[in-house]
């Protein structure tokens, strides 16, 4: 028998805190100013193109790792989405350029993260270009 909305006391739950063992080689995105100052940096994606994409799933994670090159702005950056929850990639059409001119990166209201390769204003599953949906994202400067 399951018993609802009982109560416990919090010494008796401790919930486990992300180690984040990796802080010294990753930037994290943890919070919308987080996000924001990314994009600010890395010039909102304008230019960038998406050069490799990696897919890892074993038993206890399911991580996606982007390289994005904009060279001609920032340089390469290496974003890994952890804990991915959607993912849907539509290529640039045959004869178009595979730029992309604006971007958006979101911190939902849940704290799960939200990129598309185009600008949005929330989190929208049913938009119809490329996006990506984790529970975590990181990030650093390749080149």
């Amino acid at each position: 028998m399951v018993e609802e909305n009982k109560k416990i006391k919090l010494s008796k739950y401790t919930p486990k805190v992300r180690c984040l063992h990796d802080e010294e080689e990753w930037n994290y995105i943890c919070s919308q100013k987080d996000a924001d100052e990314f994009m600010e940096a890395f010039v909102g994606f304008h230019d960038s193109t998406m050069d490799t994409m990696k897919y890892e799933e074993n038993s206890e994670e399911r991580r996606l790792t982007v390289i994005f090159d904009n060279s001609g702005w920032y340089g390469v950056v290496e974003l890994c989405f952890e804990g991915l929850i959607a993912m849907n990639l539509r290529p640039a059409q045959e004869n178009y350029s595979n730029e992309i001119y604006s971007a958006c990166l979101i911190v939902g209201e849940n704290q799960e993260i939200f990129w598309a390769d185009e600008y949005q204003e929330k989190v929208d599953m049913s938009y119809e270009g490329s996006y990506i949906k984790a529970l975590n994202l990181k990030w650093r400067k390749i080149k």
